[in-house]
């Protein structure tokens, strides 16, 4: 009996775990939908050094690439 509601509660805490990344990206993408940054992410050039270093940057710590989008909105986080 205990195993099955040992199991319940994994169940409850992975889906609880799913939910709030759901929220937290939701809100992420909220964020650069936002016109005011829209204008200034819009604005931003970056040399071909600064996307091949936030491309390593990802590959090293996500195993993989970004879209140009997310490239451009990371170095504006950085630029600021």
């Amino acid at each position: 009996m205990s195993q099955v509601i040992h199991l319940v509660k994994m169940f409850e805490r992975n889906v609880m775990d799913f939910a709030h990344v759901k929220v937290l990206r939701r809100s992420e993408i909220r964020k650069f939908q936002d016109s005011r940054r829209k204008e200034i992410y819009e604005k931003m050039q970056l040399t071909d050094s600064q996307k091949n270093q936030i491309k390593e940057l990802f590959e090293k710590n996500y195993g993989g690439g970004t879209r140009y989008l997310a490239q451009t909105l990371y170095g504006i986080h950085w630029a600021v």
